[in-house]
């Protein structure tokens, strides 16, 4: 507990949402992405490309979480390659992803 709030919760909210894609239609992509109902904060590190947040998730204990379905049916690794965080999808790969997982239209995940 922190200031009487569970750990991830403060962290969530000290997410660092500032980081800046590489052009504003990205940008507002991301935005939109991160304001869809949910996400879990994989998913928002998947979008936003901060593989540091899921390196603490992993060390946390928290791996489940890489491989939850937001309402869309989509894991942080869908995300990540959706957004271009190859980075990012190169660290989910290492933790050996259900990688034949498809979203809610059927698509996999590597497609």
């Amino acid at each position: 507990m922190l200031d009487g709030r569970p750990q991830a919760l403060h962290t969530f909210q000290q997410f660092p949402y500032t980081t800046q894609p590489a052009s504003s239609e990205h940008n507002e992509l991301t935005r939109n992405a991160i304001l869809q109902v949910g996400h879990t904060l994989a998913h928002k590190a998947a979008i936003v490309g901060d593989q540091g947040m899921l390196s603490m998730l992993l060390g946390a204990g928290c791996a489940k979480v890489l491989q939850a379905a937001d309402s869309n049916g989509r894991t942080p690794l869908h995300l990540a390659a959706q957004y271009g965080r190859a980075d990012v999808v190169a660290f989910i790969m290492k933790t050996q992803p259900d990688v034949s997982s498809q979203d809610n239209v059927s698509t996999c995940v590597l497609a």
